[in-house]
């Protein structure tokens, strides 16, 4: 997930996160993981403060990805 350099900071990473988390609770999902990188500190803390946690990260599918986060819904 990226937003536009032109639309940061003004919550719309936010928003799109909290969409995503909300589609997920009304499908009745358990559980979202997500790929990011150590780099992107800004995204870090968004996911942080979300509940996402740090897990073991079990593949190299995706290259610049070096973090793997999970969120439990239930």
């Amino acid at each position: 997930m990226t937003v536009k350099k032109k639309f940061r900071g003004k919550g719309y990473s936010k928003l799109l996160l909290s969409k995503c988390i909300n589609f997920v609770k009304q499908k009745r999902g358990e559980k979202i993981y997500l790929i990011s990188n150590n780099k992107l500190k800004i995204a870090r803390k968004l996911y942080d403060n979300y509940g996402f946690k740090e897990v073991k990260l079990d593949c190299q599918k995706y290259k610049r990805g070096n973090v793997k986060m999970v969120l439990a819904l239930k």
